[in-house]
């Protein structure tokens, strides 16, 4: 833990505006109502914005089994660099993470190299004790080297977990590459839209018939179409503890660019049109979309240079928070939208105790920003080696993160009990 002083400081508050004064931090944790201790660091804020840290729930450092592609290490450098402070990686290992054996390595490996805080996602079907994890993981379609789960096994697993996070598209609704002669660029067409509404359509039977009380809390991961959004509205106006999550590459980027750009935008779920990118936007304003996450999911620069062989994922972590500060410099979400998106909402969701808002007595989980019109692009860390951003302009930069009270982050802490 450490201290530290933040003198001319400008902090978003709990209820969305800005308060400006002197941040004292004392072994990590904010302390607004003490004065700076007179041995304390300080570090000047003028011209800055000070925001709660990002909590992205959903990463793959592809480490313990393809650190290769990425690792703990410098994935979460990289997450550092996007302004984010908190990281809840994905199950896909190499093994996957299905065991209490599993999770008890990665969770070692974490503990020694991440430099945020963190929380691990375990693969349904588990095979282990209910807790100490942020969700069980279901893929409704194959996933790096894991076999899709099959709808039948979605109430086995909901009455398992309080928490579920699902990947929902429908294997058995995707189309042959050979259906699209002349078109080396058909993965948007390989897995349609229908793909996902029949797998929602089993989320919705599944979960509908376990008793309210009895059901968990349900996470629908990377929403990228009209249909999805739709969805939520319809299970969220029912009552159901179901929560919505997107990514700034579906709002950012449409199948229009994959087929233009090649494998680098070739992510699981596709790419979608324009209307769907209109409709998520109109989301990330008014809901339902919940949280923002990067599904971060990077591989090596030679992996995707092979149209038919490129694996799918993206790299997201550096852009993180400059992506999302341009909802706010383009005036399509206010500053508590913002509060609700980055950090507060996924803090509420996985039970994050003390993180997400900056108030007394909370972990000093800190992102300083600053508005420069033609701020310089976000260094590039992670080793899938490219920007999928090329063409964004970017108004806002990180110019600091302070994790636990101790700047650019040393050592994080597990977040998830």
């Amino acid at each position: 833990m450490a201290d530290l002083t933040l003198k001319n400081a400008r902090w978003l508050a709990p209820d969305g505006r800005f308060q400006d004064g002197t941040l004292v931090i004392r072994e990590g944790v904010l302390r607004l109502s003490e004065p700076p201790h007179e041995r304390a660091p300080v570090l000047d804020a003028a011209g800055m914005r000070v925001v709660p840290g990002a909590i992205d729930s959903h990463t793959h450092l592809r480490e313990p089994g393809q650190e290769q592609k990425e690792g703990i290490e410098r994935g979460t450098r990289a997450a550092l660099a996007g302004g984010v402070t908190t990281v809840l990686d994905m199950p896909n290992n190499a093994p996957p993470i299905d065991s209490e054996e599993r999770l008890a390595a990665k969770r070692k490996l974490f503990a020694q190299r991440s430099r945020v805080n963190y929380g691990l996602h375990v693969q349904a079907p588990y095979q282990g004790a209910g807790r100490g994890y942020a969700s069980a993981k279901i893929y409704l379609a194959r996933s790096s080297a894991l076999p899709a789960l099959g709808p039948g096994s979605l109430q086995e697993v909901f009455r398992a977990h309080r928490c579920v996070t699902v990947h929902a598209e429908d294997e058995s609704g995707f189309l042959p590459a050979s259906g699209f002669p002349g078109q080396p660029r058909s993965h948007h067409l390989q897995r349609p839209r229908a793909a996902v509404t029949s797998a929602l359509a089993a989320v919705e039977n599944a979960l509908g018939s376990i008793p309210f009380k009895e059901r968990p809390r349900l996470v629908l991961c990377h929403v990228s179409t009209a249909e999805e959004l739709a969805w939520l509205e319809h299970v969220k106006s029912m009552g159901w503890d179901v929560w919505g999550e997107t990514c700034p590459h579906y709002w950012r980027l449409t199948e229009d660019d994959y087929v233009r750009v090649g494998p680098q935008l070739k992510v699981n779920p596709p790419l979608r049109t324009q209307a769907d990118v209109d409709a998520l936007l109109s989301a990330l304003a008014v809901g339902p979309i919940d949280f923002i996450s990067t599904d971060h999911a990077p591989h090596l620069p030679q992996e995707k240079a092979d149209e038919a062989s490129a694996p799918s994922g993206i790299p997201g972590l550096e852009w993180y928070l400059p992506l999302v500060l341009e909802l706010v410099e383009s005036g399509r979400i206010g500053w508590s939208r913002f509060l609700e998106l980055t950090s507060r909402n996924a803090a509420r969701c996985f039970g994050l105790a003390g993180r997400g808002l900056i108030k007394e007595g909370m972990r000093a989980d800190l992102a300083l920003v600053s508005r420069r019109p033609g701020a310089p692009k976000p260094a590039l860390i992670t080793g899938a080696g490219y920007d999928p951003y090329p063409d964004a302009a970017f108004s806002w930069c990180v110019e600091r993160t302070i994790v636990n009270g101790r700047i650019e982050g040393q050592a994080g802490e597990e977040v998830v009990t």
